[in-house]
C-alpha cells in the first residue's frame, strides 16, 4: 500500500490588471490560498491495482468565491508488463456552488526507448 500526500500554501500581492477594449480594471490582491490532497495505491496481485484521491483548494478569502473546490478520483490498473499498464479512472470535480464535472477515463500507458534490458 502506497500513501501520499501534500499540503500547498500560497502568498500573493500585487495589482491584477485586465484590459476590456477601451476600459482598463485594476484590482489589488493582498491575500493567499492553501489546499492539499491525499491519495492511496494498493497492489493487490502482481499486475493489478487499485487507487483513491481526495484533493481539496481553499478560495482566499477576499476573493468574494464562497465555495472551496474538490475533487475525487477512483482507478484501476492492470500491467501487462514493466513498460505497458491500461488504467480505467472516474473522476468527480465539485468546482462550484451549482458546478460539477464526472469524467471516465480510459488510458493504455507504454514506455518506449532505451532501458537496462535493451541498449538502443
Amino acid at each position: 500500500m502506497l500513501l501520499q500526500g501534500e499540503y500547498f500554501w500560497r502568498e500573493e500581492e500585487g495589482v491584477y490588471t485586465l484590459a476590456e477594449g477601451d476600459e482598463v480594471h485594476e484590482e489589488h490582491l493582498d491575500g493567499g490560498s492553501h489546499g492539499w490532497y491525499a491519495q492511496g495505491v494498493f497492489k493487490f496481485s502482481p499486475k493489478w491495482r487499485i487507487g483513491a484521491r481526495y484533493s481539496q483548494l481553499y478560495s482566499p478569502e477576499d476573493s468574494g468565491i464562497d465555495h472551496d473546490p474538490y475533487a475525487v478520483a477512483l482507478m484501476g490498473d492492470w500491467s501487462n508488463s514493466e513498460f505497458s499498464r491500461i488504467r480505467l479512472q472516474y473522476n468527480y470535480e465539485k468546482v462550484g456552488e451549482d458546478l460539477s464535472d464526472n469524467q471516465i477515463l480510459l488510458q493504455y500507458i507504454m514506455a518506449i526507448g532505451a532501458h537496462a534490458a535493451h541498449k538502443y
